[in-house]
């Protein structure tokens, strides 16, 4: 994987990943700032899906969610370009919350979002107008964390924290993966 030769990921991390989309585990890659690899991380994770898995893009605001009525859940991944309200084509408010609960039903979701924490992913997600419930929000699967490389500012940004959120009586947990 050339994430991987590039530093992005380590040969762990990178299995790992890989086998969970084989598995049909969802999950999103979250960094606060724009440009430094979040969509690039989840387009090379989204290659590893098997060939029996259809595709899916979710159209953001314009997604009429027609093929909910025509595909089993089990053989579908939901692709999200993004997570957020800054563009129409980007995914937000009731279509968002209707993602999570198509993720949750056995879809397999995979998307970046614009978040430096777990606590934060949590916040956009469950505040208004996306509304989504604990579970709902535990359907994202694990969050792969983007961070600032160590030494030099052209070095790209790295994995540096998987976490997964699990639906609580109290809320959400937050489980440290890798």
């Amino acid at each position: 994987m050339q994430l991987q030769d590039d530093g992005v990921l380590d040969l762990v991390m990178a299995t790992a990943l890989r086998d969970a989309v084989r598995a049909g585990e969802s999950f999103v890659v979250a960094a606060g700032p724009s440009r430094v690899g979040k969509s690039t991380l989840a387009n090379a994770l989204a290659q590893e899906l098997l060939p029996s898995v259809e595709r899916i893009y979710v159209r953001g605001s314009y997604e009429t969610f027609d093929f909910v009525a025509e595909r089993s859940a089990a053989r579908r991944a939901l692709l999200v370009n993004e997570i957020s309200p800054h563009l129409p084509i980007y995914l937000w408010g009731s279509a968002a919350r209707r993602t999570l609960r198509l993720a949750g039903d056995g879809g397999q979701l995979i998307a970046t979002i614009h978040a430096d924490s777990p606590e934060e992913v949590v916040y956009q997600l469950a505040r208004q107008p996306v509304g989504a419930t604990p579970d709902e929000i535990a359907a994202l699967g694990a969050i792969v964390f983007l961070g600032p490389p160590a030494t030099d500012a052209k070095d790209p940004w790295r994995v540096s924290r998987i976490v997964r959120l699990r639906a609580t009586a109290q809320g959400i947990s937050v489980e440290d993966i890798a």
